[in-house]
């Protein structure tokens, strides 16, 4: 993939699987993209995943602690946010 694709719209790009992803897959499967960049932490992506999730783009599909009592959400990508995908790809 391009690196030159901002993170955000990467991040989306990489639902298009179809399958469940949450902050620390995205962070692993990006990081060879992105690795370097300041701006790319686990909470940066959270809040790329809570805003895309707000548009509509994706949705959440599941939510459990972990066991440091921590809350991990993962996410699929809804009709909307393939049809989105489709076209920015």
């Amino acid at each position: 993939m391009n690196q030159n694709i901002p993170l955000k719209l990467r991040i989306a790009g990489h639902f298009s699987d179809g399958l469940l992803h949450g902050v620390d897959d995205i962070f692993t499967a990006l990081s060879p993209e992105y690795g370097r960049e300041r701006q790319f932490t686990r909470e940066t992506i959270d809040n790329h995943l809570k805003s895309l999730c707000v548009v509509g783009i994706i949705k959440d599909a599941e939510a459990m602690l972990d066991g440091d009592d921590r809350l991990i959400v993962t996410y699929r990508i809804s009709d909307f946010g393939r049809m989105k995908i489709r076209k920015a790809f």
